[in-house]
């Protein structure tokens, strides 16, 4: 069986986002010593893989395809 890596269904703005409170949830569990920076990998890990399982799920894309290619249309910003 071969693996095939997803389709992407998280636009470039919706990365950016995901980025950000990752980045902020990382820096509020470290500064304050919680466990609150656990809740930065979720955001984190979709982001970078540009792919969120809970989309999938639920059939729900922040992108925008072209109908001549399969891939995520990022210049609609």
């Amino acid at each position: 069986m071969r693996w095939t890596r997803p389709e992407p269904n998280i636009a470039l703005w919706d990365r950016i986002f995901r980025l950000l409170l990752g980045l902020s949830l990382a820096v509020v569990g470290f500064a304050l010593s919680t466990w609150w920076g656990l809740l930065a990998l979720w955001p984190l890990a979709t982001a970078a893989a540009g792919w969120s399982p809970l989309y999938h799920l639920f059939g729900f894309t922040t992108c925008r395809y072209r109908f001549d290619q399969n891939i995520c249309d990022e210049s609609r910003l």
